[in-house]
């Protein structure tokens, strides 16, 4: 006895569980999968478990067959024409360069576009500025009250502190003037 397979097309299966006829299109497929899950959603049915359980298992379902139906179309799906490409036109014939830049030539070309902007020569200003005003501070004359400015003395802390920030001022300074020359 020879035993004859009963198995069902997936497709038609798809569509039987959506509830559309086969061929529906993409829209009626989007509409009735909406409404499917409107109803079927496990959420609705979070006060009864049972029921909750039947909605999970029928929501797989629809799942599937939703994602089988617009997989389906998604492929069936008619090709876009590939654009025609512009007519003929000339073409430049120059050899491509397949070299790395020299560091010579990449400096050209960064001194061809353009300097500093003015932003990092600002930086570059404010990096020695600021640690040489800073120096006066410690030991600019210190006007506290009733005692005159010239009663109150620096003492070695004070010119320490200046002399640190004015040195580092100053060693900036004259870094910025050694990559400077080193670059031109």
């Amino acid at each position: 006895m020879t035993r004859v397979s009963h198995s069902v097309d997936p497709i038609a299966r798809a569509y039987a569980t959506i509830g559309l006829r086969p061929g529906a299109s993409a829209r009626e497929l989007k509409e009735q999968y909406k409404r499917l899950v409107k109803t079927w959603h496990p959420d609705r049915w979070a006060n009864d478990p049972i029921s909750q359980a039947e909605a999970s298992q029928r929501m797989r379902a629809i799942n599937d067959a939703y994602t089988t139906l617009h997989r389906l179309r998604v492929d069936d799906a008619p090709r876009r024409a590939e654009p025609k490409p512009p007519a003929a036109q000339p073409i430049d014939h120059r050899p491509i360069p397949h070299r790395t830049l020299t560091d010579e030539e990449l400096d050209a070309i960064v001194a061809a576009i353009g300097g500093d902007s003015f932003v990092s020569r600002a930086v570059s200003f404010l990096a020695w500025f600021a640690p040489m005003a800073a120096a006066l501070v410690p030991i600019m004359p210190q006007r506290s009250g009733r005692i005159p400015s010239y009663a109150l003395p620096n003492t070695a802390r004070d010119w320490t502190i200046s002399a640190v920030l004015f040195s580092t001022g100053l060693a900036v300074v004259l870094y910025q003037k050694t990559t400077t020359r080193r670059k031109s």
